[in-house]
């Protein structure tokens, strides 16, 4: 395996920004401009199994929805089988 010889894991499936997001929930529990990056961030934390953060983004992007944006994160919960997005009512 190339990491066990250079110490290095190379993520190239996420964004560098959602990646350091999430390396600051997991150290810190918090997450800085949540309403902007919630999208993004709930499908990497659907990915990586990371509930409690997928669970913020959720409660994020519910707060945030409204009949611009409502097609967009109805169309988010159905790709990540989001059940608990998909009972938002506008």
């Amino acid at each position: 395996m190339i990491e066990k010889k250079s110490n290095e894991v190379t993520i190239t499936d996420i964004d560098p920004e959602i990646f350091e997001k999430i390396l600051r929930y997991i150290y810190t529990d918090q997450v800085s401009d949540l309403e902007v990056v919630a999208a993004r961030l709930l499908e990497a934390a659907d990915k990586y199994q990371l509930l409690s953060l997928k669970k913020l983004c959720e409660e994020a992007l519910m707060r945030s929805s409204n009949r611009g944006n409502i097609i967009e994160i109805v169309a988010l919960a159905q790709n990540l089988k989001d059940y608990a997005i998909k009972c938002i009512h506008c």
